[in-house]
């Protein structure tokens, strides 16, 4: 029996990817919630119960709700929106940082999806707290900056400002090479 999979939020961006990714998969099946029901309750509960595995791609208080609908103990959670990053009782799904961390995403019901900023400052700093080299009683004076590229803007706008502010100082991003140039 081929695993049932819902996308609930199929229409954002990080929804559709992951459908681009799945869609033409014969292993599995894709539950299609009709586009005049997505936001209807009462169809999404059906859907996120029918599921074996669901991918909420909502906003935060939207994957709550969605969280809230489910009424049996099988269906199997992935979040990725914000909501449920830092709950305990969720699996923090970034199976890299270590072996016990892939064997809880495998176990888990309930994995929150980490997001981008997050991930590549963990991926640095997860090692040495892990091996002593950084004290785990200090990540009070490790922070990470407010989840923009610059100035706090959205990425679109945040890349025009950072283009700018280079430009003023002689320099140019390069973003096809992912550094900066002189000009």
């Amino acid at each position: 029996m081929k695993p049932k999979i819902y996308i609930d939020g199929k229409e954002g961006t990080t929804g559709l990817q992951i459908y681009e990714r799945l869609g033409g998969r014969d292993d599995i099946e894709l539950l299609l919630i009709d586009e005049d029901k997505r936001k209807d309750i009462e169809e999404r509960r059906k859907f996120l119960n029918a599921a074996d595995i669901a991918f909420l791609c909502l906003p935060d208080a939207a994957a709550r709700e969605a969280v809230s609908l489910i009424e049996n103990d099988t269906t199997r959670v992935i979040d990725a929106s914000t909501a449920h990053r830092t709950d305990p009782d969720w699996d923090y799904g970034f199976a890299e940082l270590s072996k016990a961390h892939r064997e809880a995403i495998k176990n888990s019901k309930r994995v929150a999806n980490p997001g981008c900023h997050a991930s590549g400052f963990i991926s640095s700093v997860y090692p040495l707290v892990a091996n002593g080299i950084i004290a785990e009683d200090t990540r009070e004076k490790y922070t990470l900056y407010d989840n923009k590229l610059h100035s706090g803007a959205e990425a679109a706008e945040s890349l025009n400002l950072l283009r700018q502010s280079l430009g003023e100082i002689g320099y140019e991003v390069a973003v096809s090479r992912g550094d900066s140039k002189a000009v």
